[in-house]
């Protein structure tokens, strides 16, 4: 299919596909994954100058209202390009972008940037690149400049432990990280407190603190029915370099004396 037709400057039209990459220069793989570029440097800047201009339609678009085929295929084009640009690492699940931390959803009337693999909403924008990357790394500053101490946080985070306990919120030596969060992250709203947890568990690295060792438990199925129950914690990086293949669900956190 193509999307685009750009005449060169010999005059001859250079077609832009982007369904199954056998003759196209811009390719978006559904099963695959990745935006490939294969067009030739020489046709560089024409290409370049023509997928602008389309943008530029694009984003004089009222508020809300959603691209279609070709429109939407630049869009994405550009979208990966931008934000690979701006330092991010990028992964395309056609229509749905992938990166860092982060899922952005665009089968609806407007992109929705999520917390982890869908866990928790926390942005929406317009299908203007612009607009999405400004919310994205509005909340990507917002979650991980946040001033953090491991001591520090190990401290409040028995503080929060012990006030649940002895608020009869466990069973055995577990605390539900429900209870945990409005006790850790007083002034946020809950979902705020979910992501805010699961980043700082992320980025601890020390886990004792005055021979008490914090241990998260992993959340069963039960306990992944409910929002609230549980939190998604990034662990480590796959090939890609996105964390939405290395993250654990936690429902539970505890402590124990550290041998």
């Amino acid at each position: 299919m193509t999307d685009l037709i750009v005449e060169l400057e010999d005059g001859k039209l250079f077609h832009i596909l982007l369904d199954d990459g056998k003759s196209g220069v811009i390719v978006v793989t559904q099963k695959g994954s990745i935006i490939e570029r294969e067009y030739k440097e020489d046709y560089d800047a024409k290409i370049r100058e023509a997928l602008m201009k389309l943008e530029a339609e694009m984003r004089r678009r009222p508020r809300g209202e959603e691209p279609t085929g070709e429109e939407f295929r630049t869009f994405l084009y550009n979208l990966a390009d931008r934000l690979e640009k701006e330092g991010f690492k990028v992964h395309v699940y056609y229509p749905d972008v992938r990166v860092l931390f982060y899922y952005i959803d665009n089968k609806g009337k407007r992109p929705v940037i999520y917390w982890g693999p869908e866990v928790e909403k926390i942005a929406t924008a317009s299908f203007s690149v612009d607009d999405v990357i400004n919310k994205l790394k509005e909340v990507h500053k917002i979650i991980t400049e946040r001033p953090f101490d491991d001591k520090e946080f190990l401290s409040r985070m028995y503080e929060a432990y012990r006030r649940c306990m002895e608020g009869g919120y466990s069973s055995d030596d577990s605390v539900p990280v429900k209870c945990i969060i409005p006790e850790l992250y007083k002034g946020y709203d809950f979902k705020w407190g979910r992501v805010f947890l699961g980043y700082d568990l992320f980025r601890l690295k020390e886990r004792v603190l005055d021979g008490r060792e914090l241990r998260t438990v992993t959340a069963t199925r039960a306990h992944t029915e409910k929002s609230e129950d549980f939190i998604w914690v990034p662990v480590d990086l796959d090939a890609y370099g996105t964390y939405l293949y290395g993250g654990t669900y936690i429902s539970h956190i505890k402590f124990r004396e550290h041998e």
